[in-house]
């Protein structure tokens, strides 16, 4: 996603659109809404990988708000969340004629259905100029559906399908009785059928609708483009007919929508990633498991089994990218039925990780995630699905860590932004953070010209920001093209100090 706007969630009324940018930095003082809203990412993830009564788990592995109520702000009302989908790849049928449709905004309005879970009680979908609302009952088994455009009494009339399965939203489905057989799709049969006679085709049943010419255009028109483009089709055009065609394109859009929606989010969660501000202690030996580990814990935890996973080409991989900006390697032994995870610096000899200093075990966990998702070749969610974003969301990396080691953080992450841009690689690294020298760091960064990362591939957001003198609680801030903060409250990272 793009954007994300929350509303009446945690301490926020209203956060804005959030600008989720290659890298998006969340500054603020202690309990001004930076880990609620980071923490926003592992709710969607927890809740995209588990089957649940509603559409959040609110209570899980990865973030445990207690409940809906307690999620809400002040316990009272419904929580709006907003994305922004840059590219979103919407199909007519699974792997056929694939679209691209650019900016859709999906809106989601949740409310309590129990003390322990919530129920989707509005879901607007905005695709161009067209705005297709649905209203979901409170018990799940009924939808209407509206535009900005025409009213749902104007639509088919038909019967309307919720399925709740593990996609994110209820999938749509319009039931429709053909003369041999009763199928529910995801695309109104009864809707076609109509718009082929207003059309002057013949007239089908069944799957064969699907390919259609224009219904095989569904995607390509915004309103008025349907509008004119209907008149041309149309035998004997008409103002009331060449309207309701058009609406009935918007109504046939309103399940593919949907669909396409539940698609986006549930492979968005493969390329998904949460690091804990308390990463997990390293032992000496960990007990060899004979399975292959692909996945690395929040806390970091399994990181020992995630490497020994690793092919001998993969490690190879790992480590010269790691010694290229930190200057060390990892090595991976195996002996007696226990791993054993080494640090070699450069200059020195190998010790094992409890032997070093604790900013190693803190930081190789978001490391290894980072190059996991971007960097390994041939088997990465990112070099599948390039119209999706990796997401990696990351609580105060800099913990533990030498203000020269957070320095080399921040480079870092200015060669990874410059490598997805070559690979044509969609990142979104979110980050919660204290620290000043990342952040004069990335400045730094941003103004040296030998570097490619520009000031459009940062975002800076305050919390709090009424405190500091600003106009609104949550800020978006920014570098200038010279690599200095704009629109910054003085004093922001100290107290008479200097």
């Amino acid at each position: 996603m793009d954007k994300l706007r929350l509303r009446n969630y945690r301490c926020f009324d209203d956060t804005g659109n959030i600008d989720l940018k290659p890298i998006t930095l969340l500054l603020g003082a202690n309990s001004s809404g930076k880990s609620s809203f980071i923490k926003f990412f592992p709710l969607l993830q927890q809740s995209l990988e588990t089957r649940v009564n509603g559409l959040f788990l609110w209570d899980g592995q990865y973030v445990d708000f207690k409940n809906f109520r307690n999620t809400v702000k002040n316990g009272e009302g419904e929580i709006v969340i907003d994305y922004t989908i840059g590219e979103l790849e919407a199909n007519l049928m699974y792997g056929k004629r694939s679209h691209v449709l650019k900016d859709v905004v999906v809106s989601m309005t949740l409310s309590e259905k129990e003390t322990y879970y919530d129920y989707l009680k509005e879901l607007l979908i905005t695709y161009k100029d067209v705005s297709i609302k649905y209203l979901f009952a409170k018990d799940g088994k009924s939808c209407k559906i509206e535009t900005n455009t025409i009213k749902s009494k104007s639509f088919p009339s038909e019967k309307i399908l919720i399925e709740f399965d593990n996609y994110l939203l209820p999938s749509i489905r319009f039931e429709y009785e053909g003369v041999d057989f009763k199928i529910g799709s995801s695309i109104s049969q009864l809707a076609l059928m109509e718009l082929n006679e207003l059309l002057g085709k013949e007239k089908k049943t069944g799957l064969e609708l699907l390919f259609d010419e224009s219904v095989n255009n569904l995607f390509s028109y915004d309103y008025n483009g349907c509008l004119a483009e209907f008149k041309k089709q149309m035998p004997k055009p008409t103002e009331k007919k060449i309207i309701k065609a058009a609406n009935i394109q918007i109504y046939l859009l309103s399940g593919l929508l949907v669909r396409s929606v539940n698609d986006y989010f549930a492979n968005m969660s493969k390329g998904f990633s949460y690091v804990l501000p308390l990463r997990s202690i390293m032992s000496r030996y960990y007990r060899f498991q004979n399975r292959n580990v692909d996945y690395i814990d929040p806390d970091g935890g399994n990181l020992a089994m995630f490497l020994n996973s690793l092919s001998d080409k993969e490690m190879e991989n790992l480590n010269i990218w790691l010694f290229d900006i930190f200057k060390f390697k990892l090595l991976i032994s195996k002996t007696e039925g226990h791993v054993e995870m080494f640090i070699e610096e450069e200059g020195k000899p190998q010790r094992n990780l409890v032997d070093v200093g604790f900013g190693f075990t803190q930081i190789l966990p978001i490391l290894t995630i980072i190059w996991k998702f971007v960097y390994r070749s041939g088997v990465t969610f990112a070099s599948k699905r390039k119209s999706i974003p990796v997401t990696i969301a990351i609580e105060q990396p800099e913990l533990h860590l030498h203000p020269r080691f957070q320095a080399y953080f921040a480079q870092m992450l200015a060669k990874v932004i410059e490598y997805c841009k070559k690979k044509k690689i969609q990142l979104r690294i979110i980050i919660e953070t204290h620290s000043e020298v990342i952040i004069n760091k990335l400045g730094q960064l941003i103004y040296d010209p030998s570097i490619e990362l520009s000031k459009e591939d940062v975002n800076v957001v305050l919390f709090n920001a009424n405190n500091e003198g600003l106009d609104k609680y949550v800020h978006p801030t920014g570098f200038s093209d010279d690599g200095g903060l704009i629109n910054w409250p003085f004093g922001f990272f100290s107290e008479d100090v200097y």
